[in-house]
Order: structure tokens, then sequence, then C-alpha cells
């Protein structure tokens, strides 16, 4: 009997529905008695580090004292701190991108508070696939004990305080840089100052004439703290201004003498210094300054400079007008990159100090009333949006930019550059809002399509509590969230809560949506496949041609989800013998996938699979290797070595290579395979259970039978306790687990003992085939188990000798 090694997912299309579950090919590798012998950054890297400024201003004694620091002090953080706009991050991310060398682990923790710390750490957990459950908590104390087992890491916790990091700074191994606020590490740092410049340096940086600086420069280096940010602020308006530095001088003490709301601290300089920048901006461009609070809202991170091309709807205007306008866009952004309130370093992005964020955080320009001309129209009738926030409006900005389909990987690195600041714009809304609830759906969808499924369950249910408050649990777009929910707990194998919450949303949408709608029969073939999964096949191949022939009657014989439909029954019909039946449905699929979706669409590769899988059971391996080996190396490169499709296309291989005799090479893939799936799904997993049961049998074929029985053997009491005793998985382990034991007793030399001394017995009797045939088989299990030239193997063969010569007569010897 053979069983599916099924990858435990679920896909997504739109907003408002997920699109049916696509199985793809996996199997079992099971024993055939008669044939028994005698399955994010630089390219390659784990890197979410911001990049650093170009122009920074080099500090060339700090970056060798961080180098000292660091080769002197292994396993130690070492601590960059000083005061706010100083330059500490910029400094530590210079050092980074100089120092990361082949590092495969390169990762920037925000570090301002414990929950920030704890959220990036268990995000690396998730892009490192460790299976911890649902406990952030938990998941980031496994991100700091894989590094620790590692050597290729490099962190940067960024704004660190002792107690928001304490028992989260991995010790062994790498290298961690730390920026922070707080002077008082030892002895859990090495502490090294990142200063204020010095009175002369900061006047020379105002001021670089021949002569030497003046005395307005003098004075404003002064009046500005010495801080490098409030520097860089004044230098670059006099710059894009053309006004003297004795002008913005007196501005600056006018504007601090006015207050404006200013509080005194640390924050002072830079918050007259931005009031000044901003000022200029709204005169030279009133978009600008929009955009500029907009960004203000956003992540610590790289923001993609055409994100406000998405928002012609939701920004105010005249900033919307730079979505459908890229020159205005242009001279927006130049505006702000001329007063020293962004960077752009980097091709197609921008950045924006924290400081400068937070201050305009606190004190914010008022959201225009104006907004686009649609907007302007839905409030002329009374029907418009009450006044933003500029949080709102970026949130509402994030939500229109975000790629909607998050199925096809050509969205993903737009994705990865966009989530940072999604996440952020959830963590900072309270309450959440509808807008809110969408960055947590498409979050929750995305993570779940790239396999992280302990965030995507965290996301998706805080999608399905906030749609229940703010639109009832029955609403459709709160129905769909619980469909997705269900997706994503079933793909973490819990086998009890994701079967239920299917159930339950699939009544609700045939009571509320009707039989036939596109979200009901979505339901009711993803919760077929949960059926399948859960070993009741006859039931889930039902529901699927009860919803394969409504999609064909109301959605038509080309459309996606009929052809979902159609994959899903093509790979039942397999498992229930009708093999030449389900590879014509699967070459139909296939054929039409091509054309529409391309080769290397995932619901393309998956089509690819389940045919290789239908090739394989019909004897034509050679072919199904080729094909396996196809999409192997698409997956490989599309979504990366360690994703849930890419070790399914593994598992295939392996069990290709295991029925063509390469069981060495199965067996290799295999041990990488299950190393992965039970880092990434835990130990009872039934898709890491399919890999321990089929490296029990490439173990079994290999010879190593004690081997191979305790690892089957486990693999039959997870089944029987997590999937049931009466799953077809649970069978096959018995079935195989069987085998192997009598095997084994064959083996036993007691057993071989007494079946000679039975060919002895038969003999005497008269029965000199019976005889022959017994000894002939003690006498190739020795030759197996003990060698040609064991002592009892050369019994055997003379107790056999002396059989033949008996029945043709050339005398006797003495059996033993």
């Amino acid at each position: 009997m053979s069983g599916q090694d099924r990858p435990w997912r679920q896909r997504f299309r739109g907003r408002a529905s997920g699109n049916g579950r696509v199985y793809q090919a996996g199997g079992h590798i099971t024993i055939n008695e008669a044939a028994a012998p005698p399955a994010g950054g630089p390219e390659g890297r784990l890197w979410n580090v911001a990049g650093a400024v170009a122009t920074f201003t080099a500090r060339d004694l700090e970056l060798a004292a961080v180098t000292s620091a660091v080769s002197d002090h292994p396993g130690v953080p070492v601590v960059l701190h000083g005061m706010p706009g100083v330059g500490k991050t910029q400094l530590a991310l210079t050092w980074v991108y100089a120092n990361a060398g082949s590092a495969s682990v390169v990762w920037q923790v925000r570090a301002a508070n414990r929950l920030e710390v704890v959220a990036d750490l268990a995000q690396l957990a998730d892009r490192l696939r460790l299976a911890v459950g649902d406990d952030l908590e938990l998941a980031a104390r496994a991100a700091v004990q894989e590094l620790n087992g590692r050597d290729d890491w490099l962190l940067l916790f960024d704004d660190a305080t002792p107690d928001s990091v304490a028992g989260l700074v991995p010790v062994r191994g790498g290298r961690v840089v730390m920026t922070s606020r707080n002077p008082n590490w030892a002895p859990a740092g090495v502490s090294l100052e990142v200063g204020l410049f010095g009175p002369h340096a900061a006047a020379v940086f105002l001021d670089p004439s021949a002569g030497g600086p003046g005395e307005a420069a003098v004075q404003l280096a002064g009046e500005l703290g010495y801080l490098p940010l409030a520097l860089e602020q004044a230098r670059a308006y006099c710059a894009a201004t053309g006004r003297e530095l004795a002008a913005y001088l007196a501005d600056f003490r006018r504007l601090r003498l006015l207050g404006q709301g200013i509080e005194h601290g640390l924050h002072a300089p830079v918050t007259v210094t931005l009031a000044l920048a901003l000022d200029e901006v709204r005169r030279r461009e009133p978009g600008a300054a929009q955009l500029m609070m907009v960004l203000a809202q956003l992540a610590p991170a790289d923001i993609p400079r055409d994100l406000v091309a998405a928002g012609a709807t939701v920004l105010p205007v005249p900033l919307a007008d730079a979505a459908v306008d890229g020159v205005y866009a242009d001279q927006v952004i130049r505006v702000l990159r001329e007063l020293a309130l962004v960077t752009a370093d980097r091709p197609g992005l921008l950045a924006v100090h924290q400081l400068v964020a937070e201050v305009l955080r606190e004190h914010p320009m008022p959201v225009s009333g104006r907004y686009s001309l649609w907007r302007r129209l839905l409030r002329a009738v009374g029907t418009g949006p009450p006044p933003r926030t500029w949080l709102q409006v970026g949130a509402d900005l994030l939500a229109e930019a975000l790629p909607a389909d998050v199925e096809n990987p050509v969205h993903w690195d737009r994705w990865a550059l966009l989530l940072p600041h999604a996440e952020t714009m959830i963590e900072r809304s309270d309450p959440p809002t509808e807008t809110i609830d969408i960055l947590l759906y498409l979050c929750g969808s995305y993570l779940h399509r790239r396999g992280e499924y302990l965030s995507a369950r965290r996301y998706l249910t805080q999608s399905v509590e906030v749609r229940s408050h703010l639109l009832g649990e029955e609403h459709p777009n709160t129905l769909t969230s619980m469909h997705s929910l269900a997706n994503a707990l079933f793909a973490l194998g819990e086998l009890m809560a994701a079967p239920t919450l299917h159930e339950r949303t699939l009544a609700v949408r045939r009571r509320v949506l009707g039989e036939e709608h596109p979200d009901t029969l979505t339901s009711m073939d993803n919760f077929a496949c949960v059926l399948h999964g859960l070993g009741e096949l006859r039931a889930a191949r039902e529901l699927h041609e009860e919803t394969l022939a409504v999609r064909r009657r109301v959605l038509g014989e080309g459309h996606p989800d009929t052809l979902t439909s159609m994959s899903n029954l093509a790979n039942m019909m397999r498992e229930r013998g009708e093999v030449a039946e389900a590879r014509e449905l699967n070459e139909k699929i296939l054929a039409v996938r091509r054309r529409l979706l391309g080769e290397n669409h995932p619901d393309t590769l998956t089509s690819m699979s389940n045919l290789a899988m239908t090739l394989h059971i019909l004897g034509e391996v050679a072919e199904a290797r080729e094909l396996n080996e196809k999409i192997l190396a698409v997956r490989r490169r599309l979504l990366g070595e360690n994703h849930p499709d890419t070790l399914t296309s593994m598992s295939n291989l392996a069990m290709t290579l295991h029925i063509l005799g390469e069981v060495a090479e199965a067996r290799e893939l295999n041990e990488k395979i299950l190393a992965v799936r039970r880092r990434v799904l835990g130990e009872e997993h039934p898709e890491t259970l399919t890999s321990m049961h089929n490296l029990g049998i490439d173990l079994y074929v290999l010879g190593e039978v004690v081997a191979a029985k305790e690892l089957i053997l486990r693999v039959y009491r997870l089944r029987f306790q997590v999937l049931s005793e009466q799953h077809p998985d649970t069978v096959n382990s018995q079935r195989n687990l069987a085998i192997i034991e009598r095997r084994m007793d064959e083996e036993d030399p007691d057993t071989l003992e007494r079946m000679t001394k039975l060919a002895n017995a038969v003999y005497v009797a008269g029965d000199a085939v019976g005889a022959r045939e017994l000894h002939e088989s003690v006498l190739a299990v020795r030759r197996r188990v003990l060698g040609e030239e064991h002592p009892d193997t050369l019994q055997s063969m003379n107790n056999l000798a002396a059989i033949e010569r008996k029945t043709s007569g050339f005398g006797s010897s003495e059996s033993s």
C-alpha cells in the first residue's frame, strides 16, 4: 500500500477568498515483499539589514575600534552607545557591510523594547524554519539557540537596552554589535562611546572653506550641540536654499525662542532644525512635506522609492498627484533629499533616520482635508472618510501597495521590502481599523505561502478576531480569515483544530453565501483535502467530485479553481488505482496551466509534480526522475532550499531514486529532508512522519534492519497516536513493520539453527526436495548476514552439498 507525502498547505488568491488546495505528488516508499532484498538580502543569505548611508561621514578611528573590540572579545556584544543623532546606527551599519564577509545570517533586530526584540528574533526563527509553536518568546529563544550552534552569523541589535535583550543574545560562534543610548553594559557587553563632533570639527562640517570656519558656523555648531544629525540638517538646508549660515542661525534662534511646542532635551536641536526644514519643504513643495509625514510612520528599514505610486486613491492632495505623475514624484523626493530629510543611497530605495521619524511623529503637521478627486466626490455626498492621522494614511498606502497575489514568487521581493512596514503599522495601531485588518490578512497569507506557518497563524488569528469585532462573525471577510486560519492550522499539523474550523466555515458559507458561491466551493474543496489528509478517502472523493461538478457548471472548464478541483480529484483517482485515468487528467491540467500561467508558475509546477508521481506508479520511472529533477531545480531557485514545496520535490525525487536502485543517494536526501522537517514542523507532523518512514525503508533496503525497525516502529506509534489506527498511513507503517520483524526473525541465529535441524528431519523423513529448499533458505540468509566465509555459512554449504551428493548417490556427510 502506498500513501501520499501530502504537503499540508493551502493556496490563497485575492483578498476575499482563498483558492482551493492543490495537492502535490509525493509518497511513501512501501516494502514490496516479493522484491525485498537480502524521503532576503544578498543571494543565499538570511539578510534583513538596512543599507548604510553612502554619504555617512566616515569615522575611521571608530570603525577600527569596533573591529578591534569584536576581535578581542569573542562571544561578547560590542555596544556602540551615545545620545540620539550622533550616528551610532550608521556607524554600525557601515561596519556590518564592511565585515559581514560570508556570514549566512546577517540580521538586524529592533531593540528599543523587548517586544521588538522578541518579534524580530521570532521572525528569524521562522526564516530558519524552526518548529517552536506559537509562543513568540520561545521562538526567539529557539533562534538564539540555533545561532549558538553555528559559526556563520552576525547580529545587529539597534537601540538596545540591557533589559530589552536580556537572555536573547547568542554568545557562541558569531558576532554581535549593538547600538544603545545606555552606556552601562558591563559585564554583558563591551561599550564603545560614539560621541559628538568636537567644536572645531563641527564648525568645519558646517563651513569647510579654506580659510577656516566663520563665527556663524562656530556659534551655530555650539547651539546645535555638536550633534551630527542636527549639523547635517542645517548644512543641507543652507545648501538647498542658498541661505547664509548667519541667517540660518537667526532663524534657528527665533524658532527656538517661539517654542513651537518644543520640549528641551536631547531632541530639541533636531526638532528645531526639522521644523525649519519642513517649513522650507512646505514652501517649496507641499506634497513633499506630506510624503515626509507618511515616511515617518514606517519601520526603520529600506523604503521602496515607488511606494507612493500605489496611493492615488488614499493619499491627500497634492501628494496623490505623485502616484500618477512620475516627474512630480521625482521632484517631491528631490526636495526631501536636498533638505537631508531622506537619503537615497541605494537604487530604488529611500531611508529616514530613526530620530527624524520619531520627532516628526511627536510633532506632526495636520493631514490635509483634501484628498484625491475620488475621495472629494465621496465627501461631497456625505460618505467620505473621517479625518485621518498620518499613521492611518501610511496604513492605507501599504494596504494598496502590498501585492494581493501572494501565490506567485515573482511578487516576493516586493513583499520582503514592504513586510517590515506593514508589521510596524500593525504594531502601532490601537485599536485596529479595517485597513489594519487588511494588513493582518495579507501578511498572514504571504507568510503562509512562504512556509512561515507560525507567523502566519499569529496574524490570521488576529485577523479573525478583528474582523469578528468590526464586521461580525458571519461577514464574508471574517469567513475568509477563518478559512485561511484553518489552512495554517492544518499546515502546522493541528489535526483537531483545523478540520473543526474548516467544517464550521463551510457550514456558515453554505448558509450565508449559498451552495454555488465561489467561497463556498473553496471551503468544500479544502475541507475535502483535509478529509483526504485524515484518511477519510471516500468522503473526500465524494466532496471533491461534488465541488468539481459545480465549478465546471458555474466557472467553466478552464477556470483556475476548476483546474484545482480536477487536480485534487486526479490525485484521489491515482490512489484508488485508476492510474491511467489520472495520468490523462493530469496531462490535460498541465497543458492548460502551462498555456495560461507559464512553465514556472507554482500551480504549473504542482501539476508537473502530480504527473511525475503518476508516471512513477505506471513504471515510467526514468521519465518521472527527469521531471522531478526539473521541478526541484526550479523550486530551489524560486522558493529556496528549505521551502515546504522544495522539500516535497526532494522527497519525490528520493522515492524515484530508491525505486531505481540508487538507495544510498535516496537515503542521503531523505536524511536531509527529515532534519529540516523535524526542525520546521516538529517530530509528530504528518510530513515529518512520512520522511521518517521513507528513511526507515532506505535503511531496511541497505541492510540496516535494526535501525530500520526502530524508526518504522516510532513512526507507527506516532501515527497511531496522531492520525488513528485506521488511517492509511498508519496501516502502511504497521504492514512494513511486520515485514521487517519477520525478516529479523528469519535472520535470528537460533531460528536458522532450528531451520537446519528441521531440514535434516525432513530429509530423514524422505522429503529430499523439501530439505534442499530449507537448507537453501538458511544458506541464503547466512550468506547475506554473516558473509561467505563465516563458519555457519560454510556449514550450510556443506549441508546442502551433502543433500546433493546423497540424492545423486555420491556417499554421505554428517549434517548438524
